[in-house]
């Protein structure tokens, strides 16, 4: 899972690199908002069973292109 809220702030984990990036935010799409404002991407894996959060250094890196939130 790449998306946790701790001490009432969601915290996305990179599913590449094990990055992360806290957000001072409660709600889950203020907190989407802000992390892809950051350079994030989030896209589904490529059987379209989950969403994967990829930090904005590995952006770059060969992923799956499929539906964006």
């Amino acid at each position: 899972m790449s998306v946790d809220k701790q001490y009432g702030r969601i915290v996305f984990t990179c599913d590449r690199c094990d990055d992360s990036f806290e957000t001072p935010e409660s709600d889950f799409f203020e907190a989407l908002k802000r992390v892809k404002e950051e350079g994030w991407h989030v896209t589904r894996n490529d059987d379209d069973t989950e969403w994967l959060h990829i930090c904005k250094d590995c952006v770059g890196e060969k992923m799956p292109h499929r539906r964006g939130l």
